[in-house]
């Protein structure tokens, strides 16, 4: 009988701990198709927009998966000409959910990398191009998530912060003579709210301001709003 109790009370424990780490698993299980829009840019007139596509997995026993993806066009109206931007990214991270104070608090400390490539046209008053460029960048970055479920499985508060080092290099083509390097660091923080809808239909909206540096010159201040939809699993 006392065997039969204890048996009953490990299990009891158990499922419990299941129970408390689910929260944030169904959170944080969803794949999303997302747009944002980019400005901030000094002393130009920037339009940037970016489609983008994340999945991601919270696992029962705390490890964390996300990659994504992304196709952006940016263009920028400078004095005496015109700055086209097209470029590509993929990204992966990696990191460990820690789950505390009653199921209302997640942490998710990460690692990752990314990669960027991206075709730069500038285009003069006569509409001529005058340079056309191709960059190759990849990131490496350290960060973490701290997560707050204000309603239980509905509605989740998040700010996510990064700190990452790039580096690559850049050509003129075709034919590039030579290929200088860029390199320089990163950050960026981003406040956001996720709210699903069904068990299987999930909503996020975010705001991310980020800086970056190339060769040590002045910093670049830039900020973004987005939006995504997805479906949960």
């Amino acid at each position: 009988m006392k065997k039969s109790a204890v048996l009953l009370g490990i299990v009891g424990v158990i499922s419990s701990a299941i129970a408390d780490t689910s929260q944030f698993e169904s959170f944080n299980r969803n794949i999303n198709l997302g747009y944002s829009y980019e400005f901030g840019a000094p002393k130009t007139t920037t339009t940037y927009q970016k489609v983008n596509t994340m999945a991601q997995a919270q696992l029962e026993n705390g490890l964390w998966l996300q990659t994504a993806a992304s196709i952006s066009t940016a263009v920028a109206n400078l004095p005496s000409s015109i700055s086209k931007a097209q470029s590509t990214s993929l990204a992966a991270n990696i990191g460990y959910a820690i789950n505390g104070a009653d199921d209302t608090i997640n942490l998710i400390p990460f690692i990752g990398i990314g990669a960027v490539r991206g075709r730069y046209l500038t285009i003069d008053t006569n509409k001529l191009v005058t340079a056309a460029n191709m960059r190759g960048t990849i990131a490496y970055n350290v960060g973490a998530k701290l997560q707050y479920a204000a309603l239980a499985k509905e509605l989740m508060l998040e700010v996510s912060g990064r700190f990452g080092w790039y580096n690559g290099s850049e050509a003129v083509v075709p034919t590039p003579a030579t290929a200088p390097t860029v390199n320089g660091t990163t950050w960026a923080v981003t406040p956001s709210l996720r709210y699903n809808f069904t068990e299987s239909f999930t909503g996020e909206i975010n705001y991310e301001y980020s800086s970056s540096t190339n060769k040590g010159e002045k910093a670049i201040g830039m900020s973004s709003v987005s939006g995504s939809l997805g479906y949960s699993f």
